[in-house]
């Protein structure tokens, strides 16, 4: 199964930079200053990150024993055999803020950090909410992965 990165906000905003440029261009026709030329500059600069994130290959691969997370031509491969446990994680209670948790059994080292999938100590990791799926979706299907596995495992 693949779940595709959610690219609804650059999409936006891409089209809040055409605004920009536009307006920006109105102004600097009309000889109106430098605040029109710099709204045109900005737009511009935001209409090629916005397309860059657009063009981008990310998104997540779920398999039958692990997943596969690609981002920026950057992928790694996490095995369910490496994963002790899968939850969600709320840090700070007054605002809400929860992400996907990952607990490994084993401690990554430096070279095995996969720079998009957040570690916050030697074997827990987080997963941003960036995907077109919520990450309590997300977390089910990943969980009733890692337990048919679990179960498999158990029953050789």
């Amino acid at each position: 199964m693949t779940i595709k990165e959610n690219k609804k906000s650059a999409l936006y905003t891409l089209i809040g930079a055409i605004i920009l440029i536009v307006a920006g261009t109105l102004g600097t026709l009309n000889n109106e200053g430098g605040a029109y030329i710099f709204a045109l500059i900005v737009g511009l600069a935001c209409i090629g990150f916005c397309i860059a994130k657009l063009l981008s290959k990310n998104y997540m691969e779920i398999y039958d024993d692990g997943f596969m997370i690609e981002h920026s031509k950057k992928q790694m491969k996490f095995d369910f055999k490496d994963i002790e446990d899968i939850s969600i994680r709320t840090f700070h209670t007054a605002k809400n803020v929860q992400v996907l948790n990952f607990k490994f059994k084993k401690n990554f080292s430096c070279e095995d950090r996969f720079n998009f999938v957040r570690f916050y100590s030697e074997d827990e990791a987080t997963l941003p909410n960036i995907y077109e799926k919520s990450f309590y979706e997300i977390c089910g299907i990943l969980r009733n992965k890692f337990i048919e596995l679990k179960e498999k495992g158990e029953q050789i």
